[in-house]
């Protein structure tokens, strides 16, 4: 309902594709909850969103990286 009555096209098509984006998924998206691990892997994805928009890296080694790293977090976490 929201979208409908205040989102409208900018202009900008890449602004346009994240707002679009971001509808697609929100209705489908997950809680780290109280898991030791959540806000590493939060940061994870946090760290390969900026790297892919500064250029440092392609999405799909940002995201390797960060679920390599997200990964030993989760590890280090339930290890004990």
């Amino acid at each position: 309902m929201i979208r409908d009555r205040f989102v409208e096209p900018t202009g900008d098509a890449g602004f346009d594709q994240v707002i679009s984006a971001y509808y697609d998924v929100v209705q489908s998206g997950k809680s780290f909850g109280s898991s030791p691990a959540g806000q590493d892997i939060q940061n994870e994805l946090n760290n390969a969103i900026t790297a892919v928009l500064l250029g440092d890296k392609t999405t799909e080694q940002a995201l390797a990286d960060a679920q390599q790293a997200a990964q030993r977090a989760y590890d280090n976490a339930t290890a004990n």
